[in-house]
């Protein structure tokens, strides 16, 4: 459903339409055409990076469960005894 604001802006735009040149108009639109190439590339170079950021985030959440985790072999090392000789 159309409020009052949006009535009164199609109003608006309709009237700088009809008062325009064509010219006028060809040259908005291929304006606004490359504006939406540049944010469809925009967008599309956030996205790819979001999806190499979600990587990263996860190989580290990785490692650092990786790093949590005890060794394979716990155990305690003694010092080697002492060894006399006798001459």
């Amino acid at each position: 459903m159309a409020t009052l604001e949006d009535v009164v802006v199609d109003d608006e735009i309709d009237k700088e339409l009809s008062n325009s040149s064509t010219d006028d108009i060809v040259n908005r639109t291929k304006l606004l055409e490359n504006d939406i190439k540049v944010m469809k590339s925009e967008m599309q170079r956030l996205t790819h990076e979001k999806g190499h950021m979600t990587e990263k985030i996860k190989d580290n959440t990785d490692k650092i469960e990786n790093n949590r985790q005890l060794p394979y072999l716990v155990g305690t090392v003694n010092p080697p005894p002492s060894i006399k000789l006798c001459l």
